[in-house]
């Protein structure tokens, strides 16, 4: 009697590619069809099976608060910081939802204590205007400065920075 062959791993991982690739088409006709319970259940699978997939993650995050779950929505940003502490964007999806509520100084708790230089742009970019909402010109100065150093060919940054500059000059003046 002969045993049955495991299938090789790569094998395996074209099946489960195939089945995420289904599922991720299937998502994309329900979200159009605005099925968003549909797609909200198929990524907190996908969540669960891939914490560590930013993309997974957010998507999870701003379905949630797409239909006003704001709760879920944060909790699903928290949940990916606290999994995946090697990520430079961590911070970013609670930052982002901060933001969102004009909730600044919340913003600024969260990302300035971060390493930002392996970080996406966004992290520095919503800190430095999170500053600039509160008024704290001399902080976005300091923050559009310290990106700049390592991203000198960002002319946003640059345009933020002069008018950071100028509303330094109109509050000192």
């Amino acid at each position: 009697m002969a045993m049955a062959q495991q299938p090789s791993s790569a094998r395996l991982d074209a099946i489960w590619d195939a089945a995420m690739d289904r599922m991720t088409t299937q998502t994309d006709l329900w979200f159009e069809d605005g099925e968003f319970p549909k797609v909200i259940q198929v990524l907190k699978i996908q969540n669960q099976l891939y914490p560590g997939d930013y993309d997974v993650a957010t998507d999870l995050g701003w379905m949630l608060g797409n239909i006003e779950l704001y709760d879920q929505e944060l909790a699903t940003y928290l949940r990916y910081k606290s999994q995946n502490p090697n990520d430079p964007d961590r911070a970013l999806p609670e930052a982002q939802f901060y933001f969102l509520k004009r909730a600044y100084p919340k913003v600024v708790e969260i990302l300035e204590p971060i390493d930002k230089t392996k970080a996406h742009p966004n992290n520095w970019r919503i800190l430095a205007q999170a500053y600039r909402r509160q008024n704290m010109f001399q902080d976005t100065k300091r923050v559009l400065e310290a990106y700049l150093k390592l991203h000198p060919d960002d002319e946003a940054a640059k345009a933020n920075l002069r008018k950071a500059e100028e509303d330094l000059n109109k509050k000192s003046g």
